[in-house]
């Protein structure tokens, strides 16, 4: 019965141990994605300054076309940035709900395990009790016996 409560005792620290790696992996896969969200708010900051100066540019027909053209391309980049940035967002996303999914498998794993091995404790004790007790019970009979005790 020790040898078994070992066992699940082993099990449930890998299983521990995955659940503190998953927790770690969550923590800087948020980080990932706190980082992105702040650089796409960034991005559409810039995209409206982009834009304010092109339609200043365009607006003012004092400028070179070369100047129109620049701004556009700017423009065109900033959304480009923000596109690419957007679907790393998404992915970054999609990685945090599943890191978080296999998290909770693994932490209801861990406590199966516990409770599989406090229930074969709390058993090899009950077991040990008895036999103590049982022990106990021969000791007083064989000792009422000997006395003549009836």
């Amino acid at each position: 019965m020790n040898d078994r409560i070992k066992r699940f005792n082993k099990l449930e620290n890998i299983k521990n141990k995955e659940v503190e790696s998953l927790e770690i992996a969550l923590k800087n896969q948020r980080k990932i994605l706190d980082e992105l969200k702040q650089h796409l708010v960034q991005l559409e900051q810039d995209m409206n300054d982009a834009v304010t100066e092109f339609a200043t540019i365009s607006d003012n027909g004092l400028h070179s076309i070369e100047d129109l053209w620049e701004a556009r391309m700017q423009v065109e980049s900033i959304e480009g940035e923000i596109a690419q940035t957007s679907m790393e967002l998404r992915k970054c996303e999609i990685a945090v709900e599943n890191i978080t999914e296999e998290l909770l498998n693994r932490y209801k794993e861990a406590k199966i395990m516990e409770r599989a091995a406090n229930r074969l404790y709390e058993k090899e004790n009950s077991e040990k009790l008895a036999k103590e007790q049982s022990a106990i019970d021969d000791i007083s009979l064989s000792h009422m016996g000997r006395n003549g005790v009836s």
